[in-house]
């Protein structure tokens, strides 16, 4: 064979083998949905705190999103300080593409709800 044939089928190869990943990347099983978020009297305030991480992880993200992709969490962990003021933890979240590692923070509310204190990536 002379080599401007082997060229065209080694480069024939690559496509072929190139195209069939790309397929089979973008047929990756999509993971569960996060369970919806419910705030029940049952559920401590930590409890509460985790629903709504989970819940709203997308809109907490300073990083959004890629390729069409939708964030979950793999991991999360919480605390409160000692008089139950803050709840705070760490929480660990993809994409499909993407990973990411968070650490935030919640006030508790004397009414027994929660507000935002900060939420960075680390």
């Amino acid at each position: 064979m002379n080599a401007r044939l082997k060229k065209f089928i080694l480069l024939l190869l690559l496509l072929i083998v190139s195209g069939g990943l790309f397929f089979y990347l973008r047929s990756a099983p999509v993971p569960p949905p996060n369970p919806p978020i419910t705030n029940t009297p049952q559920l401590n305030m930590e409890e509460a705190v985790k629903n709504y991480v989970i819940g709203h992880i997308s809109e907490l993200s300073p990083q959004k999103e890629v390729l069409g992709g939708k964030f979950y969490v793999t991991k999360i962990t919480t605390k409160k300080f000692l008089d139950g003021s803050i709840i705070y933890g760490d929480v660990s979240y993809e994409d499909g593409h993407n990973g990411y590692s968070a650490t935030f923070a919640f006030n508790v509310l004397p009414d027994k709800t929660f507000s935002l204190k900060s939420f960075s990536i680390k």
